[in-house]
């Protein structure tokens, strides 16, 4: 009788433990790719041309490759602020480009991807199909679990022998982090003061924020500063050790008026990368 209660318990531990996995895994699935800029150096001298890189998915500092059509352009802004946009080649890699660094001062390299679509569905034999489709091309849908239409930016910063009196940018993304100082001369113990502007405005409603730096943990999505809530558009990160460091902001909102038609939710998320000496 007892060891047959114990098989029973057996069975039921295991298929406990199968469960989690399972949920673990499909909710690493359901949570979207996050695009963020590395560079193989953050100080560098003058003259020197570097390479940048991306890093796209869950683990830092690099995860998967990303194909050149999810990115809109990517632009390197100088001290001064004026910008030269790279041609995006159409492979899917790390996507690295060297970078050359002629101007004393603090650069800013950025991304931004095109708007993608992302949706779970099930077909009328109830088989879950993941498709990157709007809504109006879920033909065969009987019912849509997630319809979501995501746009992300990105920006890293580099200086070139000495870091600039000021910030170059804004750089104009749908969702922007904007520092309120030069990241760069951020030391350990202080605090980054970022702003949040979206569509050029100062964003007024909710979002989260995540902040880490490599080497932190080997987990994906598994950063020092836990997720956090904030609203009105601005918040501080707390800078506790050198390294380099990645900040990102998200939020979501319900999709109205044209949007509805191809999908339920908006998803924005912007990322910022730089080093702390």
């Amino acid at each position: 009788m007892k060891k047959a209660l114990s098989g029973v318990l057996d069975h039921r531990l295991l298929g406990c433990v199968v469960a989690a996995v399972i949920i673990a895994i499909l909710s690493q699935s359901v949570c979207a790719h996050t695009l963020w800029i590395e560079s193989s150096r953050y100080k560098v001298k003058k003259g020197l041309a570097k390479p940048m890189f991306f890093g796209w998915g869950h683990y830092l500092p690099v995860d998967d490759a990303i194909s050149g059509n999810k990115l809109s352009y990517i632009k390197i802004f100088d001290p001064d602020g004026r910008s030269n946009e790279i041609a995006v080649r159409e492979e899917k890699s790390l996507h690295s480009y060297l970078i050359k660094y002629d101007q004393v001062g603090t650069y800013c390299l950025a991304a931004e991807t095109n708007p993608g679509y992302y949706a779970i569905y099930r077909d009328k034999d109830s088989k879950t199909h993941h498709v990157a489709k709007p809504k109006t091309e879920l033909l065969e849908a009987q019912d849509i679990e997630l319809s979501v239409l995501t746009l992300q930016s990105t920006k890293a910063y580099v200086v070139c022998e000495k870091s600039s009196g000021n910030v170059p940018g804004p750089v104009g993304f749908q969702l922007e982090l904007i520092p309120l100082e030069d990241p760069t001369r951020i030391r350990p113990g202080d605090e980054l003061s970022l702003a949040v502007f979206l569509k050029g405005k100062r964003f007024e409603g909710k979002g989260k924020w995540v902040a880490t730096y490599n080497g932190y943990s080997a987990a994906g999505e598994d950063y020092y500063h836990k997720e956090t809530e904030v609203e009105g558009g601005k918040f501080a990160v707390p800078i506790t050790r050198p390294g380099i460091w990645f900040v990102r902001f998200s939020f979501k909102k319900k999709a109205t008026g044209e949007e509805a038609i191809k999908c339920n939710q908006l998803n924005y998320k912007t990322t910022l990368v730089f080093q702390v000496s």
